[in-house]
């Protein structure tokens, strides 16, 4: 496979086309037959331009049907059946146009050398590509049951198996040691590198002011910590409820020390 066009880019317009595509299956077939035959178009001629080989990639939206029995007139349910598995088979290959972009961007292994990367530029590639494999898992085929990332603990269960490809010292839940009173829980400590990664994900009544207020306090438990150099504050932000988020991400970061540095990540921005 040659790809012409960014990798980055082609996904961007892979996922532009699949959020149509789920707008399109709550209408009627009255309503999204133009509208799904534009999309159709775009799609092909997205193809075409983005893949060398695309007149040869077999996209199509049409299913072969059964013959038409002669003289039978298709029901209205019939046609809305027949509709639906059309976005159905639309959706299928654009999922494999992604997995097939994923490949080539894996082999692209001059322009990323991940034995090269420092503890810091692996997490920012990580948490940059977050919301993508969120909205990827949401379009599993044959709508097959998938992990929603709907809150702060499925976006735990979903980084850890994540940095499971880049650190082989993962531990979970370890406790920091004794601040203000109490004892808590960070979310994870790569050890031997010496980091620990804070989570949080936005929603209603945890914005800014409470993320802030809730990462300093974090800030000062680590400072006591002999396992953490360095400590990393990913925000999941899906709804953009952050305010300036690349002022707040300075903001935080400009909290480091000597004995702690700080570095925080919102995405997607």
């Amino acid at each position: 496979m040659t790809l012409r066009m960014d990798p980055g880019k082609a996904n961007e317009y892979l996922d532009e086309y699949l959020a149509e595509i789920e707008e399109l299956m709550e209408l009627s077939y009255k309503e999204g037959n133009e509208k799904k035959a534009d999309l159709d178009s775009r799609i092909q001629g997205f193809v075409n331009a983005a893949f060398e080989n695309g007149k040869e990639k077999g996209y199509s939206s049409s299913r072969s049907f059964s013959a038409v029995v002669m003289g039978h007139v298709p029901s209205e349910s019939e046609k809305q059946e027949k509709y639906i598995s059309s976005l159905k088979l639309m959706k299928k290959h654009l999922i494999r146009f992604k997995e097939e972009i994923g490949i080539f961007s894996l082999d692209k292994s001059s322009e990323v050398n991940f034995n090269k990367m420092d503890v810091l530029e692996k997490l920012e590639l990580i948490f940059s590509n977050f919301h993508k494999v969120v909205r990827q898992l949401r379009s599993r085929y044959n709508d097959k049951e998938t992990l929603d990332v709907s809150d702060e603990y499925d976006v735990q269960d979903l980084l850890h198996a994540i940095l499971h490809i880049f650190f082989l010292d993962i531990r979970p839940e370890e406790y920091t040691p004794s601040y203000a009173g109490s004892h808590r829980r960070m979310d994870f400590l790569l050890k031997p590198e010496k980091t620990v990664i804070e989570i949080k994900m936005t929603r209603k009544n945890l914005g800014n002011k409470e993320i802030s207020e809730q990462l300093n306090d974090d800030i000062a438990t680590y400072k006591k910590h002999g396992d953490c150099n360095i400590l990393v504050c990913f925000i999941y932000d899906p709804e953009g409820r952050i305010r300036n988020p690349i002022g707040f991400e300075s903001d935080l970061s400009d909290q480091s020390s000597d004995e702690l540095q700080v570095k925080a990540f919102i995405y997607p921005k």
